[in-house]
């Protein structure tokens, strides 16, 4: 995916910003009513908030306030990034 987004950038040049949203697992709706049935899954929600270098959950909200950000001219510099929403996991 990132190397694709670089080269879409470079491909679409001064025309198009192309970025590319790489959220972790995250808590979902769906998330919550499965974890009613799936006590199990409560415990792996808490790991991954665990190996998180900020000790929380990726939200929805939190992807969506990247693409509101990365659609308006506050990022009109950036271009052929995959930016990660993943708490710091990836550094890890």
């Amino acid at each position: 995916m990132t190397m694709l987004t670089k080269n879409m950038a470079c491909e679409l040049g001064p025309a198009f910003r192309v970025n590319a949203v790489r959220p972790t697992a995250m808590v979902t709706d769906m998330l919550i009513s499965v974890s009613a049935s799936h006590p199990e899954m409560v415990a792996e929600a808490a790991h991954l908030r665990d190996r998180s270098i900020i000790r929380d959950r990726v939200e929805v909200t939190d992807c969506a306030d990247l693409v509101f950000f990365l659609s308006s001219s506050q990022s009109r510099k950036i271009t052929g990034q995959a930016i990660a929403i993943d708490g710091g996991m990836g550094i890890n």
